[in-house]
């Protein structure tokens, strides 16, 4: 686990870059995955090689970090952010089709000359 994961300094601060493969995860997995750490890091996300992303780690107390837990639990929000992932692009459309079903019986209650405005068409339905 800690192969990838580099530590030093430069202008901005002291700093851990955990190197990521984007054959293995996808853009809206890493970023989610980002976002959840930003109340303890400043984070920035470059691209190291066509194959490599790193995340650089910043963190936003002067205190001491502990790098491996913070590692564990990145990569940890990073596969279930990935899987959550997988799981819409294969069950999208059975998700469309789940809520214009729910979604019909209320279609049957708008008034036809209702159906072409906006404002009045969810006032007709009730």
């Amino acid at each position: 686990m800690m192969d990838n994961v580099v530590q030093g300094r430069n202008a901005l601060g002291e700093f851990f870059m955990l190197s990521l493969n984007k054959d293995f995860y996808c853009p809206e997995a890493i970023m989610k995955s980002c976002y959840a750490l930003t109340d303890d890091y400043f984070i920035h996300a470059v691209k190291l090689t066509n194959d490599s992303t790193g995340i650089y780690f910043y963190n936003k107390i002067e205190n001491t970090y502990d790098i491996g837990n913070t590692v564990k639990h990145f990569l940890q929000l990073l596969n279930d952010n990935q899987m959550r992932q997988i799981v819409l692009q294969e069950t999208s459309s059975l998700h469309e089709e789940i809520i214009k079903k729910a979604f019909s019986p209320a279609a049957s209650l708008i008034n036809v000359q209702n159906k072409s405005d906006d404002l009045t068409i969810l006032v007709s339905a009730v």
